[in-house]
């Protein structure tokens, strides 16, 4: 073979200077190499790095299978995610449920804000709108059977989706099962009452850490142990919350 084919077939640079090194090794510095060396020079740097090329091209190879088959599998992929149904998006915010026309915008806005009080106020004027009271009328249990359910539904949502679950009627109704009913311990559970010490309006507290199912309180405006009228405050609270119940089923 012709050696300046072999120097531009095997790398110019690098055939050269492992050729010099070599030359520069050989037990004849006086001498100059002839063509025959100078070939059989290119052919020891040829058979040195022979090796190393094929296994780079292997690599390379290989390299090149594994991303076709990455190709062909996220085209597949594709191709499922294009026959998957398309999903609609209703853009606009679903409006807060009512069946007697009521707006718990303002409602939902005072719970955003955390503001506890107000909401409690709130809240009780809505249910007693709801029944066509007003602030200064009696409530009995009979009245808070024809709440409407939709409309309760959606203040109580409002509030547990607001406090983390810790407010609200559920968290009232899970107080009440544990208490077995017993309207004196469900206070002591939900801060009502401390020790024999009935709570006053006063003393509720509007904190976030405020004990679960401290609000909403509904039932009584002054203190806990008196109801909205001559009825006591425990049937008015396990008729409340049998109503609410009918609006989960």
């Amino acid at each position: 073979m012709d050696p300046i084919a072999l120097l531009i077939g095997l790398g110019l640079g690098g055939a050269i200077g492992w050729w010099g090194r070599a030359a520069w090794r050989s037990p004849k510095p006086d001498s100059s190499p002839s063509l025959d060396q100078l070939q059989h020079y290119l052919w020891q740097w040829h058979d040195r790095h022979a090796q190393s090329l094929d296994l780079s091209l292997d690599r390379q190879t290989t390299l090149e299978q594994h991303l076709q088959a990455l190709g062909d599998r996220l085209g597949a992929i594709e191709q499922q995610l294009n026959t998957l149904p398309a999903v609609s998006i209703d853009p606009e915010p679903t409006p807060l449920a009512s069946e007697i026309g009521f707006d718990y915008l303002p409602l939902n806005d005072l719970l955003g804000n955390g503001q506890w009080q107000a909401a409690d106020t709130a809240t009780r004027d809505y249910l007693l709108a709801a029944l066509g009271k007003s602030t200064q009328d009696s409530l009995t249990p009979d009245d808070l059977q024809h709440l409407p359910l939709t409309d309760l539904a959606t203040i109580n949502q409002l509030w547990a989706y607001w406090s983390g679950g810790r407010f609200g009627w559920t968290a009232q109704q899970a107080a009440w099962q544990a208490a077995q009913g017993d309207y004196g311990q469900f206070c002591d559970r939900v801060g009502w009452r401390k020790g024999e010490s009935w709570c006053y309006a006063d003393e509720l507290s509007f904190r976030d850490n405020a004990p679960i199912g401290h609000l909403p309180t509904i039932v009584w405006t002054k203190r806990a142990c008196y109801g909205l009228g001559a009825v006591p405050v425990s049937s008015l609270l396990a008729a409340l919350l049998d109503r609410l119940a009918q609006a989960d089923r």
